[in-house]
C-alpha cells in the first residue's frame, strides 16, 4: 500500500504565475481534487466525472464576511445570518471546479 501511494504525484502548477500554488493535479490520472480549510476543518473532493469544486467555511461568532453586496445577486435573498455562508462556499466550489478561484 505504501507504495501505491508514493506512487501518486501531485502538481500544483499556477497556470498564471507558474509557481506551485494553483489547484491539486494528480498526474497522469484523471482523477480531478479540490481542497478547502478553514480553521479546523478540511474539506476534499475527488472524481473522475469532472471538475470538482469544494469549500468549507469555519464560522467563528467574531469572523466577519465580506459585505453581502460584494457577492450576491438581487435573486439571492438572505433571511438567516448562516444564508450568507451557505451562498459564499456555493460560489466559491463553483469558481474552483472552474478554475477562476475568487
Amino acid at each position: 500500500m505504501r507504495e501505491a501511494t508514493a506512487a501518486v504525484r501531485i502538481d500544483r502548477h499556477c497556470p498564471t504565475c507558474g509557481a506551485q500554488h494553483g489547484r491539486p493535479r494528480v498526474l497522469d490520472s484523471d482523477v480531478q481534487v479540490s481542497l478547502a480549510h478553514s480553521g479546523s476543518r478540511v474539506a476534499a473532493a475527488l472524481t473522475t466525472a469532472g471538475p470538482v469544486g469544494v469549500d468549507v467555511e469555519w464560522r467563528a461568532g467574531d469572523r466577519v464576511m465580506p459585505p453581502a453586496r460584494h457577492f450576491l445577486t438581487a435573486s439571492e435573498p438572505v433571511c438567516r445570518p448562516d444564508d450568507l455562508w451557505t451562498y459564499w462556499c456555493r460560489k466559491e466550489s463553483a469558481a474552483k471546479a472552474t478554475g477562476d478561484g475568487l
